[in-house]
């Protein structure tokens, strides 16, 4: 699966760079979550964990190309 990823064409290069971030902004909201249920006192959410993914992607996006609406 991660062979098909990095492989993987591209359409356009906003698609390039999604598929070039994802992986980083998985790690780093994985990485945030431990920590707040170790140091935090949280409990771990998926759902909250996906939101912060997608949420991470549309802020690049908007950054990256701010004409895309």
């Amino acid at each position: 699966m991660i062979m098909r990823w990095w492989s993987c064409t591209y359409n356009n290069e906003a698609h390039q760079l999604i598929l070039q971030v994802i992986p980083i902004f998985i790690c780093w909201n994985l990485w945030k979550n431990r920590c707040a249920v170790k140091y935090g006192g949280k409990q771990s959410n998926m759902t909250r964990l996906k939101h912060l993914v997608i949420l991470d992607r549309f802020k690049l996006l908007q950054t990256k190309f701010p004409y895309i609406s």
